[in-house]
């Protein structure tokens, strides 16, 4: 695997793991379901970003790779909540969601 790719599925799991804590009582900010997957497309845009300014990374291949990480992060969500999970979420559902 390349240096890149551990990146991307380093952001993807990132991506994945903040919108879980949004999700949990720890965290005082109720972002409704229907807006999680654009948050999860601006956090990898924003991953894209820092990516570009960081590494050098090419802004088209920063933003595509932002893009890819963000749908690893939704594709995954729906693969273990979705599909083995049985749709059941992890812990309890915060008051209001």
């Amino acid at each position: 695997m390349t240096d890149r790719a551990l990146f991307l599925a380093a952001v993807a799991l990132l991506i994945g793991a903040l919108i879980r804590a949004l999700k949990s009582d720890r965290i005082p900010i109720n972002i409704p379901p229907r807006w999680r997957p654009v948050l999860a497309l601006v956090l990898g845009q924003f991953a894209g970003v820092v990516e570009a300014l960081t590494r050098g990374t090419p802004w088209r291949d920063a933003l595509l790779g932002g893009l890819l990480a963000s749908l690893g992060a939704m594709g995954g969500h729906d693969v273990v909540i979705g599909g083995m999970l049985g749709g059941r979420e992890l812990g309890a559902p915060k008051a209001g969601s």
